[in-house]
């Protein structure tokens, strides 16, 4: 995947091949409480880490990274939200207290994630072969030119507004999964699958396959550009900016943040999720459009700041209201919204070289743990 002269993508797809044999073969027998499944998807999350790993340090020494040391700092931890989802995967699902139902959860994942994979192939072989039918070859530093020609014909607020709203996708299918496993209650009941357990496993599976996508995509474009196809390269003209395209897009490193709010009590989850695509886009699209009072030091406004402020205040009470945090009287989610808000508006300001796509989601999320923890065991 990092060199076509190695062929490094064949590894680990005859690897899954080999996993999916046997996979399907321990399926065969009704071994479904096999663990194999659960390690067999974590040893994907530790392969991917450490393909990630190996091209940050290849590149470490570009001229770009170089001059713009937040680009090895993300793309160092894109590697090791790998690994971390890796270590925090068996424990996931450890609210399902049926334990072939949790078995079930795992094998299905794992099965999805392996078809993934031979789904990529299978696109990079037709997308290599339309290329060259329809005169689609160019190498990537010819098409960056294409692309930014084509970038800066469109207004700054256009630009940005359809790049959150790329953000925003993975967000939506994260919360709507949610309410879907209200509606189909009554049915997924029948086969001993609650709400939360319908929900949870379709936001993680759908998430880590955003993630995957995103960042093979990644991967190939800064790597092996000529063999993504129109809708690869697509996706790229609507949400990358011109500041990524030396390194990673933003995307990979948003969802390997929400990973450990997995673990939390649903209302952080959707909080969070909310407050990387609501309160970050509208930030950033009120700074950009409104913003007339530039903050010291950074190039954010202060009418931005403080429209993200309002936002993630608004987004906790809100969500508190349709599903309310279990525990809390009337002042406490009050305190929360207002630290959380605050925590935000501090790492918009002076969030430094980690980008606050992945700030953002983990400190604010942290905060309304850790408070809501406390004022639970007042």
């Amino acid at each position: 995947m990092l060199n076509p002269k190695f062929k490094k993508e064949n590894l680990l797809f005859f690897f899954m091949i080999f996993c999916f044999i046997i996979g399907i073969l321990i399926f065969a027998f009704k071994q479904y409480n096999s663990l194999f499944f659960m390690i067999c998807s974590q040893i994907y999350f530790i392969i991917f880490g450490s393909i990630n790993l190996f091209y940050t340090i290849k590149s470490r020494n570009s001229l770009t990274k170089r001059e713009i040391s937040g680009y090895l700092i993300d793309e160092i931890l894109v590697a090791i939200g790998y690994y971390f989802l890796a270590i925090l995967y068996p424990f996931i699902f450890n609210f399902v207290i049926n334990i072939s139902l949790r078995q079930m959860l795992y094998f299905h994942l794992w099965d999805s994630l392996t078809v993934h994979i031979f789904c990529w192939k299978i696109y990079l072989y037709f997308a290599k072969r339309n290329n060259k039918k329809y005169h689609r070859e160019m190498d990537y530093e010819q098409w960056k030119e294409y692309f930014l020609e084509k970038y800066s014909e469109i207004s700054e607020f256009k630009k940005d507004a359809k790049r959150k709203l790329a953000h925003f996708y993975p967000a939506l299918v994260i919360i709507g999964f949610y309410f879907l496993g209200i509606v189909f209650e009554p049915l997924s009941i029948k086969y001993g699958i609650e709400s939360l357990t319908f929900s949870k496993y379709w936001q993680l599976a759908i998430a880590i396959h955003f993630l995957w996508t995103m960042n093979i995509a990644d991967l190939f474009r800064l790597n092996n550009f000529k063999k993504l196809g129109k809708f690869a390269t697509r996706w790229f003209e609507n949400s990358l900016r011109p500041s990524e395209l030396e390194t990673f897009a933003q995307g990979s490193i948003m969802i390997l943040s929400w990973i450990p709010f997995f673990l939390a009590d649903i209302q952080i989850l959707l909080v969070i999720v909310l407050i990387s695509s609501i309160s970050d886009g509208v930030t950033s699209i009120i700074g950009i459009k409104f913003g007339k009072i530039s903050i010291k030091g950074t190039k954010k406004k202060l009418e931005g700041t403080i429209a993200g402020f309002i936002t993630t205040y608004l987004i906790i009470i809100i969500i508190n209201l349709i599903l309310p945090f279990q525990g809390l009287k009337g002042f406490e989610i009050h305190i929360i919204a207002l630290v959380t808000a605050f925590a935000f508006g501090f790492v918009d300001i002076f969030g430094g070289k980690i980008t606050d796509n992945f700030l953002n989601p983990v400190v604010t999320g942290l905060i309304i743990w850790i408070l809501l923890t406390i004022f639970q065991f007042l």
